[in-house]
């Protein structure tokens, strides 16, 4: 989290932050979430890892993180910290072999947020941790120091690639170009 440096800066950090995605949160392609006023949804990149913590994939990946402090004044990188950087849930798309990747197709790759078909965001693909390569080792890192156990199968999420978007409610089409596309919907919650 807070991989953009201008968000390090806001909150005097001088390096990103690290945070933990749960089984539970993960959803399939094409899932339907409800509307949540104060969620965001991050365009990422997702890395699986082997055994020996090595990526073995890749995958388009999105991030819903739900942040709602009490006040202004709770928003604070502790406080970020200890709600795991607001991951509330996420999904991701089909895995492209690491060793089928060619790294600067993705490094030049644009992607492509659309909601009902008019464009949010684009975004390079490498913009957080300064592409996938480095966001692993990075985070591995991070994840060593602070004495977090990294199984087989694992799921790095490398940052938000563009910025964190609102989540009203739609059709979502995020398009990865070489590494495919995934689509989610946002649902009005009628009371």
């Amino acid at each position: 989290g807070l991989t953009n440096p201008d968000l390090q800066n806001l909150f005097g950090l001088d390096q990103a932050l690290i945070g933990l995605l749960y089984d539970w949160g993960e959803l399939p392609p094409g899932a339907s979430l409800p509307f949540r006023e104060h969620a965001r949804i991050e365009c990422e990149l997702g890395i699986v890892l082997g055994a020996d913590g090595a990526p073995i994939a890749l995958a388009p990946a999105i991030e819903f993180v739900h942040l709602n402090f009490a006040t202004p004044e709770d928003f604070t990188p502790a406080n970020l910290v200890l709600s795991s950087l607001g991951a509330d849930s996420y999904l991701y798309g089909e895995h492209i072999a690491w060793d089928e990747i060619d790294l600067d197709v993705i490094g030049n790759t644009v992607i492509r947020l659309e909601r009902d078909g008019e464009l949010l965001q684009e975004a390079p693909a490498d913009e957080s941790l300064n592409g996938p390569t480095n966001a692993v080792a990075w985070c591995l890192e991070q994840a060593q120091m602070q004495s977090l156990d990294v199984e087989e199968g694992a799921l790095i999420l490398t940052g938000t690639c563009g910025n964190a978007l609102p989540a009203p409610p739609g059709k979502y089409t995020a398009d990865y170009g070489v590494l495919g596309s995934l689509s989610f919907t946002i649902e009005e919650v009628l009371m």
